[in-house]
C-alpha cells in the first residue's frame, strides 16, 4: 500500500486555502448511518507550514478507512477484508475538484479491498514465481530470462485476478455500483468538469473566482 499524500489547494490571487485532505482513501459501506462526522487522515507527517483544518467527511453511508489506522478502524465495523470484498462493501474514494467553481468533493466506485487483494496474491505469488521460474529456467539454462519470465507470469495472473474480482463485483452488486457510479455531478454548481486534486493546477477559486488554485503536497500520511 502507497502512504497517502497530503495536499492543499492554494489560491495565489486572494490567499485562499482549501482544507487539507489526500487524493484518496478506503470507505466502508454500511448498512446503519454513520452519526458523526469523520476525518480521512488519521494521521499526517505536515512539511510545510499550512495553516486549515483537515477535511472531514459526513456521508452517513460510509465509514472512513483513514490512513494509517485502516486495521483498527475496520475492526470497529465486524467486517474483515474479505467481507467487504464478498458482500461488495469496499469504496475506493477519490477527492476530485470541480474545475468550473472549485468546489472538492467525492468521486467513489466499488473496487477489491487492497489487503484482500494482497493477502491472494501474496499466496499466489511464490507459486508462480517458482514454478515459472524453473519451467524456463531448465528450458533456456538463462537466470535473467527466466526471472523475467516469473515477474511477467506474476504480472498477468495479477490482471487477470483484478479482472475476475471487479467482473463479480459489477455483476453482484450492480445496482450499488451503477448509483456509486452516477454520483459524478459537482454537488455545488452540477458541472461535470471534474478533475483528481492531485496535481490539479489552474483550478477556479471558490472565493475569487479567478482560475489561480494549485494544489501541493503538504505532508504524508
Amino acid at each position: 500500500m502507497t502512504v497517502p499524500t497530503v495536499l492543499q489547494g492554494f489560491c495565489t490571487h486572494c490567499g485562499y486555502r482549501s482544507a487539507i485532505l489526500t487524493a484518496g482513501y478506503g470507505a466502508v459501506f454500511v448498512d446503519h448511518p454513520v452519526a458523526e462526522s469523520q476525518s480521512e487522515i488519521a494521521g499526517a507527517a505536515i512539511f510545510v507550514d499550512c495553516p486549515g483544518e483537515f477535511s472531514e467527511v459526513n456521508d452517513p453511508r460510509f465509514v472512513i478507512l483513514s490512513h494509517p489506522g485502516e486495521i483498527e478502524i475496520l475492526a470497529g465495523t465486524g467486517y474483515s477484508w474479505g467481507d467487504l470484498f464478498w458482500q461488495g462493501r469496499y469504496v475506493a474514494v477519490t477527492n476530485v475538484v470541480c474545475r468550473q467553481c472549485g468546489n472538492i468533493f467525492a468521486r467513489r466506485r466499488l473496487a477489491v479491498p487492497f489487503w484482500f487483494g494482497c493477502v491472494m496474491t501474496g499466496i499466489m505469488a511464490p507459486l508462480i514465481l517458482i514454478a515459472v521460474g524453473l519451467t524456463v529456467g531448465r528450458s533456456t539454462h538463462r537466470p535473467l530470462v527466466a526471472g523475467l519470465a516469473a515477474g511477467a507470469a506474476y504480472a498477468l495472473v495479477w490482471l487477470l485476478y483484478e479482472a475476475v474480482c471487479r467482473i463479480y463485483l459489477y455483476a453482484r452488486f450492480r445496482e450499488r455500483a451503477a448509483a456509486l457510479a452516477a454520483e459524478i455531478s459537482c454537488p455545488n454548481c452540477n458541472a461535470r468538469d471534474s478533475r483528481g486534486v492531485e496535481g490539479a493546477k489552474r483550478i477556479c477559486c471558490p472565493s475569487c473566482k479567478k482560475k489561480s488554485v494549485s494544489f501541493q503536497m503538504v505532508g504524508m500520511s
